[in-house]
């Protein structure tokens, strides 16, 4: 039999999850057992009145039931414990073993480039988590797939750590997550999240343009799309955030590039305003260059499937990448 990660949740959060669930599915608790691919016995003896790990698989389907989105989820989960663990860790006393897997010393590094763009990923599609110490970043595993590259190298780089990395099929993302807390306590202290894990614009991002620009790139790498056509040409950033609308909008105009706004999304409409967007902030999502790549030597539109192949064409390009006339 396969071995999965488990999950560790409060006692009360998970007999909660499972009656919801159950509730909402309209199924008896044979069928919801039988659902869930676990026995009768386990859902009712070990779910919901012992305070057991509970396989991955097992908690999204229970969130899925409830409605609950990604986010969410993991906000529940207080540890994700590998396949092994059992062995991994047995014999430990207390806490020890549990503190010692956070530990995962980083390098410091300094106020960057690199550090704002990253700080504009977290912002954009990154999730922090204080119970573990958790930073986790998601990729469409289609469309991303050579974004999460970068991203990790990123990380990498910066810190001398090496992210986890998770292929969800089913949910039809890529999750990178660190469980550090050394690199917790840096993004803290960086301004980057606080110390409840709510993410936030550092000041020092605002004390040098090249920082705003990076930060900008990342945020939009993340939040961002765009679309070119025989008909439309459209770079697009969506969010909830009226501050980093308004921060978006403000960068734009200082680089002369007009916006239309409608509704949470601030849109470029013009080939000639995307353009000009690359050459200042650019972009380091390779899925974002061979679109625009490929639209300016055949205007036409490139479909998702074709990206993999395409890949290939433009894996050697520099990122991020700055468009420049002439070239």
């Amino acid at each position: 039999m396969k071995l999965e990660q488990r999950v560790v949740i409060d006692k009360e959060e998970l007999r909660r999850l499972v009656f919801k669930a159950k509730k909402l599915s309209k199924l008896t608790w044979k069928e919801f057992s039988k659902k869930l691919g676990i026995c009768g016995s386990t859902l009712r003896e070990s779910y919901l009145y012992d305070n057991r790990t509970i396989p991955y698989s097992v908690f999204l389907k229970l969130c899925k039931w409830c409605g609950y989105s990604p986010d969410l989820s993991f906000k529940l989960i207080k540890e994700i414990r590998e396949a092994n663990w059992s062995k991994k860790y047995a014999g430990s006393i207390g806490g020890k073993k549990r503190e010692k897997r956070f530990k995962n010393r980083i390098k410091t590094p300094r106020k960057t480039q690199k550090l704002a763009e990253l700080a504009g990923i977290i912002m954009g599609d990154g999730s922090v988590y204080p119970p573990n110490y958790t930073l986790q970043i998601s990729f469409n595993r289609e469309a991303d797939i050579f974004y999460c590259e970068y991203v990790f190298s990123l990380i990498k780089n910066l810190f001398g750590i090496i992210p986890k990395k998770y292929d969800r099929p089913k949910e039809g993302v890529i999750l990178l997550r660190v469980n550090s807390k050394e690199l917790y306590n840096f993004l803290v202290q960086q301004k980057i999240i606080d110390k409840d894990g709510k993410k936030g614009i550092p000041a020092w991002i605002f004390k040098n343009d090249k920082f705003v620009s990076s930060f900008i790139r990342g945020l939009v790498d993340t939040d961002g799309s765009m679309f070119f056509s025989s008909k439309w040409c459209v770079l697009s950033f969506s969010s909830s955030r009226k501050v980093l609308r308004e921060l978006f909008k403000k960068i734009l105009k200082d680089y002369n590039i007009p916006v239309c706004v409608s509704g949470n999304k601030v849109n470029l409409t013009s080939f000639w305003k995307i353009k000009k967007y690359l050459k200042f902030i650019g972009t380091s999502n390779l899925k974002n260059v061979i679109k625009f790549l490929e639209y300016l030597k055949t205007k036409r539109k490139i479909l998702t499937s074709e990206l993999k192949e395409l890949s290939k064409k433009y894996r050697g390009i520099s990122l991020p990448y700055f468009f420049k006339e002439g070239l």
